[in-house]
């Protein structure tokens, strides 16, 4: 099930499916605004078709073979039916409570289509009621002592919840006749439905390919429809199948379009408003299904709409229209447990297509392409907690605020480098930063300080704009010669704007929208300007292109840079492409995807490998192998209970074997090709020969009843195989030949749970970790000279005192 509104409309009260179509119907009552709004079955083209002379919408039910809309509401304090084509035009009131007494609080409207009949049920006046359009009177179906809550027609049958009995009817349709409990004990039931797709058939003109409409296609007849745009655009002059950035008409003579707009974050909202006067206007439709938009931004020319998710660590894009939305950037599962944002920051640089963020938990400032590929760490090191973040694509430059122990404003090349601080003096918490691209002026509000400052590019000319009037600044953007910023708790939550030259001299235009208020941009095609080498043809880069002021710089999310400076290396083994090998690295299994990290450069964040995932392969991965000369990773995924390979690069997934169990420890023999488990389910070490095709398994030991063998590791020297064994009686560190022969148990005092296992082959040791103990051991091969080498304990909770000193 997935959310299409979960905020954005007031009070949803009537909800209506136009099948034929592909629409549906919504209707908001609230304290502000009562309306009637559709949008395609995704929650796309969000439009309002009914917004006048509504109050207390109750019900609404649709008619789409004739392209007719119902709805019960209150009218001059009386209850009303009305009926009007779908698009909201001709409208009609069918019933009204001046003419029929029994008419109060009508609700769960239900349209028969096989008789043409309006039925509902007055929930006040305990009575099921019927329009029926070919006498144009209204009925209504005897019911003896019966408190009707909900009604549904379905095969000529009536279907109704009664308050009364706390059960459902059924009876006839239209005298009451031959009355049936079908369930009892269903008390409290306010809307009916039958599942039948053989009652949603039927044609009409917008069956067929939309209608040829680009947003939505509305039936207002049996043989007529209207092409309907989503909020914020207009039906083409030239072509009413298209949709327009809307125009408006401003007095008798004059036309304007809008080519920019004011939109802003609430945290589970994004809304928009005109930068005229007329805040009525509609410019953009509601964006819901929002956690905590803590930061936004645009891409004008393709018509975008971003932001950063601090609660989920998510960036998630979607065009004006309401179509497009996806998720580009996220953050996985982490035990991390230090409260900090995974992401505050966002910036998109629309001349390369890329998007900038910053990650104050990790302490990074990443970059991906704008629909989140090519994830690419491009500042690290020497940061606390980074937060806002802005581009100025044309002068190759990065801007971000650090909140951490000592903050700070920093620039840098888009590609990372020429890192200078800026401002580091006189600041406390930096909320928000935004740029005058023509004048070189980075302009920042501080909420703890209550100023709105700016700066030159290269920390220079400090100046104080405004430091009285302002209660609790939280962002701000520039469009032409005026800053707009929000403020979370002058009246309210307010929306305001200044000259530049005056921010005293402010004007308030929107206020009361509460302490949620996280961010605010202007959209317009005009501020996204200019262009730089990235800007054609990616600069001739394979993935990223990032301009340093001068030119292009070209940089691999994995493996390396070619020689020419442009592409990413790739190796061709066994008719394969794979990344650019490395000597070492470390790989390690998150249950739904496979990860790798360098081993040797602590500064290179960037992973030299992908993520490996396989919804089809992988759904619980645990232990992990590899053949370094094949380039193949080996993993058993307890949930399939098989054991698969993949390709260092991703690809060539595939199930090696079946029916296995819970195998937590792999190890691969690479002299004689040979992969060795551990089955935790029946106490055995297995092995297979994968020389030969044959898919033989060959089980080497059985333990005992109690045995729980986990981690496995082979020495190919002494052709022996080392374990451990959580048996809860005797826990155990174990060994054996490649045979089976010679089995014995070399540690098993001072040990609760051993885990895992690996072998130091050219030292000729033995590591394990204990997870009981929370401690990590080494011994020789034959159990000796043990020692402690780590104590995980003392070392997490020494980690967690340093992390919470750095955010003191």
């Amino acid at each position: 099930m997935v959310d299409l509104f979960c905020s954005g409309i007031e009070h949803p009260t009537g909800f209506a499916i136009d099948w034929v179509s592909g629409n549906m119907y919504v209707s908001s009552s609230g304290a502000n605004t009562n309306v009637i709004l559709a949008a395609n079955l995704e929650g796309e083209y969000l439009t309002t078709v009914v917004s006048d002379d509504l109050f207390q919408v109750k019900s609404l039910a649709v008619d789409p073979l004739r392209g007719r809309l119902f709805w019960s509401h209150m009218s001059d304090d009386l209850h009303v039916i009305e009926m009007s084509a779908m698009d909201g035009s001709g409208r009609k009131v069918l019933v009204s409570q001046r003419e029929d007494t029994d008419l109060i609080s009508p609700q769960s409207l239900s349209m028969d289509l096989d008789s043409w009949r309006l039925y509902w049920v007055n929930v006040e006046s305990g009575k099921i009621q019927y329009y029926n359009f070919n006498t144009s009177l209204v009925e209504t179906v005897p019911l003896k002592h019966d408190r009707p809550s909900a009604a549904v027609i379905y095969n000529g049958l009536l279907y109704y919840a009664n308050h009364e009995d706390s059960a459902i009817h059924v009876c006839n349709k239209t005298d009451g006749e031959n009355n049936l409990i079908l369930r009892h004990n269903t008390g409290n039931v306010l809307s009916l439905r039958i599942y039948d797709p053989q009652i949603q058939t039927g044609t009409n003109p917008c069956s067929v390919n939309k209608g040829n409409c680009s947003h939505l296609c509305l039936p207002v007849s049996h043989i007529e429809r209207v092409c309907k745009c989503a909020t914020g655009y207009n039906t083409d002059s030239d072509d009413p199948t298209k949709c327009v950035g809307k125009c408006l008409c401003c007095s008798v003579t004059r036309v304007w379009c809008i080519k920019e707009f004011l939109f802003y974050s609430i945290n589970w909202e994004l809304k928009g408003m005109p930068l005229n006067e007329d805040n009525s206007t509609q410019v953009l439709g509601s964006i819901s299904r929002v956690s905590m938009a803590t930061s936004i931004d645009f891409h004008a020319e393709l018509d975008y709409l971003y932001w950063a998710d601090s609660d989920h660590g998510t960036v998630t894009r979607i065009r004006r229209d309401g179509t497009g939305r996806e998720v580009v950037v996220e953050h996985f599962e982490s035990m991390e447990s230090i409260p900090v944002d995974w992401l505050t920051g966002l910036a998109v640089d629309w001349i390369a297509g890329n998007i900038y963020w910053t990650d104050p938990k990790f302490s990074v400032i990443e970059t991906a392409r704008l629909n989140g590929s090519h994830r690419y760490v491009v500042v690290t090191g020497n940061m606390d907690r980074p937060t806002s973040i802005a581009v100025d694509p044309v002068a190759g430059y990065l801007f971000w605020s650090d909140a951490g122990r000592e903050p700070k404003l920093e620039r840098a090349r888009l590609d990372g480098t020429e890192r200078t601080v800026i401002v580091n003096e006189s600041i406390s918490s930096i909320n928000d930063i935004a740029l005058d691209y023509k004048n070189g002026k980075v302009y920042w509000c501080d909420s703890s300080t209550n100023m709105i400052e700016r700066v030159s590019y290269n920390g220079m000319d400090r100046e104080t704009l405004l430091n009285h009037s302002l209660d609790n600044p939280h962002a701000l953007t520039l469009y032409q010669d005026d800053v707009f910023w929000i403020d979370i708790t002058h009246e309210r939550g307010s929306i305001k704007s200044a000259p530049v030259s005056n921010l005293s001299d402010f004007t308030v235009h929107l206020h009361g929208l509460g302490d949620s208020l996280k961010d605010v941009q202007v959209f317009s095609r005009d501020k996204q300007s200019g262009v730089n080498p990235c800007a054609f043809n990616n600069g001739g880069c394979s993935e990223l292109c990032l301009f340093n002021g001068t030119h292009p710089v070209c940089v691999c999310a994995h493996g390396k840079v070619a020689e020419d400076g442009k592409t990413c290396e790739v190796k061709c083994a066994s008719d394969l492409f794979f990344l650019s090998d490395y000597d070492s690295f470390l790989l390690y299994s998150r249950v739904v995807r496979i990860d790798s990290i360098h081993m040797f450069n602590e500064f290179n964040l960037n992973a030299p490998f992908p993520s490996i995932q396989s919804k089809e392969f992988m759904r619980n991965a645990i232990g992990l192998s590899f053949d370094y000369q094949r380039s193949k990773i080996f993993y058993s995924d307890i949930q399939r209970g098989s054991i698969n390979q993949v390709f260092f690069n991703g690809t060539g997934h595939r199930v090696i074997v079946e029916h296995q169990g819970s195998v937590e420890g792999l190890a691969y023999e690479a002299v004689n090709n040979v992969l060795y488990w551990t089955c935790n389910n029946d106490a055995t070490i297995n092995h297979i020969n994968l020389t030969s095709n044959e898919t033989k398994v060959k089980t080497i030991i059985n333990l005992g009843q109690n045995d729980k063998p986990r981690g496995i590791e082979v020495d190919s020297c002494d052709a022996r195989m080392y374990w451990t064994n959580w048996n809860s009686h005797s826990p155990s560190i174990q060994r054996a030949y490649f045979t089976g022969f010679d089995l014995e148990s070399i540690i098993t005092t001072d040990i609760r749970m051993p885990n895992a296992l690996t072998l130091d082959h050219k030292a000729r040791k033995l590591y394990w970790g204990d997870a009981r103990l929370d401690k990590i051991e080494r011994a020789e091969y034959d159990g000796s000279n043990r020692i402690a080498e780590s104590f995980l304990n003392k070392t997490k909770e020494s980690c967690d005192r340093l992390k919470k000193k750095k955010l003191e």
